[in-house]
């Protein structure tokens, strides 16, 4: 059947390392889960075997029935908690070896597998439960053929019964603690079924009744089967049962509230690095009920978050950063608005010819490296790429927030351009760009249908802009402004020379235009 085929061959095709399968390999070896079981059980029968002592045996010495209950009980009891835990563990290994067999195997366990590998620690405690109560049951018998009172035996019923809870609630603890690697294999990030294991409110309530309830009937029951001369004894009883039942509620409360607030705090780590801007936080899920699922909500979350990061990472690669973080603030709908802008715009001189000439890989690897000086350059004075056109790109200052003073930008940064071409040049002789600059209203805003857009801008800046590199090309500078630019950046014109009035194609009025200065006087004007 294919249930009964494991999902995962081989270890390494989980994502857990052969560390964390060593370690549930050690537990099962050293027989923790074992040793935990008859702990648990070792802790109730002492308690049982106190109580009893406690409020079984009169202070007065009255009722022989009273007085040979303690052999009665301390023989029987002994015997059968030495057979009872011998059944248990016999029990529990077979059931752990149809639940844990895929571990020792190190493979992924099958349907079967996973649904007894859940449910062992319940089933386990459930057991336990299930002997103490049986035990309770035969203690009975005992009372009535040795004809003891109805009332004492009911009493001494309620205490094993009540110890049997101790022992199925603290071995559940325990063992819990023991399988939470196995549960992390086995679970493998996900979330844990509902009802699998003990929930929070289940664990609320089972609390309560250790904490709580059972100390409240062990008192209220105090009295059952009691001579008038023994209850004049009980306060002391009741005294010493009180203490007992604070110093085990306590001790119970502790553990339980540990078992809550454990996971509690491996989550608020990772909380902690989420918020410092570590996306790479996770934890493993390693409890059932409501932790567990909160524990894979979390993975989840922070797998989305990530998810989104690389999104954003990818679209602020494709539109720039600035225009991504226009775009998630609202600025999304489709339509443009008059902005004033300055643009760049840088183009390879002799592309076509290059193309015949160089290898392709060659060309490409030349144009990413001027690509990526351009978007190093034109990024550090706020401006942003809007788009790459073959062997040229535009880049625009002032869209979309309009918070930089772009004239002065877009000098500074084609200027720092030519010189980071200049130095790429010696990398690439066959490099030579030309650089054109333009100040102006452009309408800047979403192009294109509902479903398909892109922000850009257009206008007779961009036009002026393209017109310029083509000018550039001649210019031994290769940078050519207009006049709007260097007026809208009264510093920056020390660092530039007018140039030609030109008649720019497409225009219907003469263009102002300027030049860097030469090397030799750029230093100078830095001086």
């Amino acid at each position: 059947m294919i249930d009964d085929q494991p999902d995962i061959r081989h270890p390494s095709d989980l994502p857990f390392d052969d560390s964390l399968w060593d370690a549930v390999a050690v537990a099962f070896e050293r027989h923790t889960g074992r040793r935990a079981a008859i702990a648990a059980n070792g802790v109730g029968f002492v308690l049982v075997a106190v109580q009893l002592a406690v409020l079984s045996i009169p202070w007065t010495g009255g009722h022989s029935h009273f007085r040979h209950d303690a052999v009665v009980v301390g023989t029987f009891g002994l015997a059968y908690f030495a057979v009872a835990v011998l059944v248990g563990v016999h029990r529990g290994e077979r059931r752990a070896e149809r639940a844990f067999g895929w571990v020792r195997q190190r493979r992924a366990p099958t349907a079967q597998e996973r649904t007894l590998t859940l449910g062992f620690v319940s089933a386990e405690a459930i057991d336990e439960l299930g002997g103490w109560l049986l035990g309770a049951i035969l203690i009975a018998v005992v009372h009535a053929v040795l004809e003891y009172p109805v009332l004492y035996t009911v009493r001494v019923g309620i205490i094993i019964a009540l110890g049997g809870l101790t022992s199925g609630a603290l071995s559940y603890l325990l063992l819990e603690r023991v399988a939470r690697p196995v549960l992390r294999i086995v679970l493998a990030g996900e979330a844990p079924p509902a009802g699998a294991v003990l929930g929070l409110r289940g664990r609320l309530i089972l609390s309560w009744l250790l904490s709580g309830a059972v100390p409240v009937v062990l008192l209220g029951t105090a009295a059952l089967g009691l001579t008038p001369a023994e209850r004049a004894w009980l306060p002391v009883s009741l005294s010493v049962l009180a203490a007992l039942s604070v110093v085990a509620g306590l001790a119970f409360t502790a553990a339980m509230a540990w078992s809550l607030v454990e996971p509690v705090v491996g989550l608020q780590a990772a909380q902690r690095r989420v918020q410092n801007g570590d996306l790479s936080a996770q934890i493993p899920v390693d409890y059932g009920g409501e932790v567990g699922r909160l524990q894979a909500g979390f993975n989840h979350m922070v797998e989305g978050m990530r998810e989104r990061e690389r999104l954003h990472d990818l679209f602020g690669r494709h539109v720039g950063a600035e225009v991504a973080r226009f775009a998630m603030t609202g600025g999304v709908r489709v339509g443009g608005e008059r902005r004033p802008a300055s643009v760049l715009f840088v183009d390879l001189i002799g592309s076509t010819s290059l193309a015949q000439r160089l290898p392709p890989e060659s060309m490409v690897t030349m144009l990413n490296d001027m690509f990526a000086a351009v978007v190093d350059c034109v990024g550090v004075e706020g401006g942003w790429v809007n788009k790459f056109e073959g062997d040229a790109a535009l880049c625009v200052f002032g869209p979309p927030d309009n918070t930089i003073e772009h004239a002065a930008a877009v000098l500074r940064a084609a200027r720092s351009l030519r010189t980071a071409l200049a130095t790429l040049a010696e990398r690439y002789p066959e490099l030579d760009a030309a650089i054109g600059v333009s100040t102006g209203v452009v309408v800047a805003g979403n192009i294109g249908a509902e479903h398909r857009y892109e922000y850009t801008v257009i206008g007779d800046p961009v036009n002026v802009a393209a017109r310029l590199t083509e000018k550039a090309k001649a210019v031994p500078e290769r940078i050519l402004v207009a006049y709007d630019t260097i007026a809208d950046a009264p510093g920056e014109a020390r660092w530039w020379q007018p140039h030609d009035t030109l008649m720019l194609r497409g225009r219907s009025t003469p263009t102002k235009t300027f030049a860097p200065l030469p090397v030799h006087e750029t230093t100078a004007a830095r001086t």
